[in-house]
This record gives structure tokens, sequence and C-alpha cells, in this order.
């Protein structure tokens, strides 16, 4: 009888060694990931409200535009993050916080020119440090579903930050 339970416990122990070594090798995220992928997705979710706002708002055609192009990108992008954050059991945001919450407030008591500057220079901040944070992950992320996100979305993200940064020198509003 005694025999008749080796194979039983040899397998069990071969499935639990493969369990642990993808783990190892990278298939959950680490804490560093998971922090990535929380300050990713609040920052998608407030990339979309302000420019949800600011198409409203804007008084800039440039402006407009440019908030139309970061609802379209940035709620792709969200869509392509969430299956990796609801995979390894982080919660989405569904609702802005933080400073995030603080600028859309302040936003949504402007309107025109005012507005306009105040948009741009939320944009030219938020994409600045958002690159940054990409690039950085872009060199330590060994998730590979994550890193194929960043390596993905990073020249969508410069492309907007080069973008801002020319509406800001072109309407004077950095």
């Amino acid at each position: 009888m005694n025999r008749n339970r080796i194979p039983i416990v040899l397998s069990a122990l071969v499935a639990t060694s493969l369990l642990i070594g993808a783990s190892a090798n990278g298939q959950g995220l680490s804490a560093e990931e998971q922090q990535f992928v929380k300050k990713a997705a609040a920052g998608g979710l407030a990339e979309v409200k302000l420019s949800e706002l600011a198409n409203d708002r804007a008084s800039d055609q440039k402006v407009k535009d440019f908030a139309v192009q970061m609802v379209t990108d940035h709620t792709q992008a969200n869509n392509e993050l969430k299956p990796i954050a609801e995979s390894n059991k982080i919660p989405v945001p569904t609702k802005l916080k933080g400073e995030s919450e603080v600028a859309y407030k302040r936003l949504e008591k402007l309107s025109g020119s005012k507005f306009d500057a105040a948009y741009i220079k939320v944009m030219v901040s938020d994409h600045d440090k958002t690159v940054s944070a990409f690039e950085d992950a872009s060199s330590k992320v060994k998730n590979p579903a994550l890193k194929a996100f960043i390596d993905k979305t990073l020249p969508v993200l410069r492309q907007h930050q080069d973008h801002i940064h020319q509406i800001a020198s072109q309407t004077g509003k950095s």
C-alpha cells in the first residue's frame, strides 16, 4: 500500500516545486512591481478623468485635441493594465484620490484660458513624472506581462510628454 502512495507524493512534490519555481522566475509580482501597478493604474485613471474635464472646459483647440488623445490612449493603457492587476489581486482604482483628486477639484472650478493654463501645467508635470517612473520600471521589472505593458506604453507616454511640452511652449502656459 505504501508503494501506491509514493507516485502520488512524488507528483505532489514535483507540482509544488514547479509552482515555487514559476513564482521565483518572475511569474508573480514583487512588492515593487505591485506598487508600480497601483501607481500606473491611479495615474491612468487621473489622465482620463482630467482630460474628460478638459474636453468640456478648455478653450484652446490644441488643448481639447490633446485631451481627446489622452482619453483614448490612457483608456486603452488602463484596459491593458487591468488584467495584470486583477491576476495579481491588485485592486484597480475607480475614483480619484490624493493629488489627482485635488487637481480635479481645482480644475473643475476653472474654464477657458485659465483652465487651459492649469490643465497644461498638470499634464506637463504628470507626464514628466510618469515617463520617469516608466523608464525606471522598464529596467527593473522582471514580470514578463508587466514588462511588455511598460515597453508598449512608454513610447506613447513619451509622445504625450513631447506633445504637451510643445503645447505649453506654443501657448506660453507652462
